[in-house]
């Protein structure tokens, strides 16, 4: 079995901090791994806006934290997503071409 290459994409400037691109994720990874990667990256921010509901009132420190929180694995999470749009396109492609 011919192992698949590694493609390192840089996440965008939101998870980068708007500094020198330094964290990374590979996109030829499998779909299942991006997909599992990207949903936990959802998971756990549905979990933390849980437990603020549930905590109740928080001081302005501590929603800036978990807006901040909150920003970077949404991000994380969409720029895995948006993945599977060339992923589709190139099966959609190859199906085409079989027919």
């Amino acid at each position: 079995m011919l192992e698949q290459s590694t493609c390192f994409v840089p996440f965008n400037l939101v998870s980068q901090c708007g500094y020198d691109r330094v964290i990374y994720y590979n996109a030829n990874a499998s779909p299942d791994a991006l997909y599992r990667c990207a949903t936990e990256r959802l998971k756990a921010v549905l979990q933390l806006l849980d437990s603020i509901h549930e905590y109740g009132s928080s001081e302005a420190d501590s929603l800036r934290a978990v807006s901040s929180v909150s920003a970077f694995l949404l991000n994380d999470a969409l720029c895995m997503l948006e993945e599977f749009n060339p992923v589709a396109e190139r099966l959609r492609a190859s199906n085409t071409a079989h027919k």
